[in-house]
């Protein structure tokens, strides 16, 4: 739970996220595919918790880039 919180906190602190490859607004899968990213690298690398780059590379074919 602590970890899930500190998470969220760092979160709200990181730069806003580099998009690559969207062509137009992103439709639910990548919407739910970005917000998934945002929260796993704070989840599987506490000391880069900030979503710095999402890339589409395909349809549901996705690159996330974690970062400082």
């Amino acid at each position: 739970m602590i970890a899930f919180l500190l998470s969220v906190a760092l979160a709200a602190t990181c730069p806003e996220t580099k998009l690559i490859g969207f062509n137009g607004p992103l439709n639910e899968d990548d919407t739910a595919a970005l917000n998934s990213a945002k929260k796993r690298c704070g989840e599987i690398y506490p000391e880069s918790p900030c979503l710095k780059t999402f890339e589409k590379r395909g349809e549901l074919n996705y690159r996330a880039i974690c970062g400082k």
